[in-house]
């Protein structure tokens, strides 16, 4: 089965990073809610699809509908953590 998903990115990144960034997903062991929101509200500077493996069909099917916005959070986390402003740091 070849299931694709399309992102909408807060970032212009290649499809490597993109997958780099969704398999960060499974690490995550909570979610500051309020960057949630604010990676959400961010704008968005690209778009992506990817045809998915299996392992990241299961990461897709384990974060729902909330997978772009867990992608765009684990984006801004960790540029916020390489000192990049995207203008919402608490």
């Amino acid at each position: 089965m070849n299931e694709k998903l399309h992102l909408n990115l807060i970032e212009e990144i290649d499809a490597i990073a993109v997958r780099y960034f969704l398999h960060q997903i499974q690490n995550l062991e909570s979610v500051d809610v309020e960057k949630l929101g604010k990676a959400s509200k961010l704008p968005k500077k690209c778009s992506r699809t990817l045809k998915l493996s299996e392992e990241e069909q299961k990461i897709i099917k384990k974060a729902g509908k909330l997978t772009g916005h867990l992608v765009n959070y684990v984006i801004l986390t960790e540029r916020e953590n390489q000192g990049v402003d995207y203008g919402c740091s608490q």
